[in-house]
């Protein structure tokens, strides 16, 4: 999601599903990483990877400010 104001984070979510929710978020926050899902936003971007099974999700978070790559 675009930040629709300056100075407000853009957010990036990547959701998996399944079981083993703990290595589930960590592969989603990586593949958002890997495959810079970020490109051409500016200012800080937070990149949720969050997992989810039935009525059980956990999540992991980074945020970054890219660099002009």
């Amino acid at each position: 999601m675009r930040a629709l104001k300056a100075g407000h984070p853009n957010i990036i979510v990547e959701f998996k599903q399944g079981k083993d929710l703990e290595r589930l978020k960590k592969e989603a926050l990586q593949q958002i990483l890997e495959n810079k899902y970020y490109i051409g936003l500016t200012g800080e971007i937070i990149c949720i990877g969050l997992a989810h099974h039935k009525k059980k999700c956990s999540l992991i978070y980074e945020i970054i400010t890219p660099h002009n790559d």
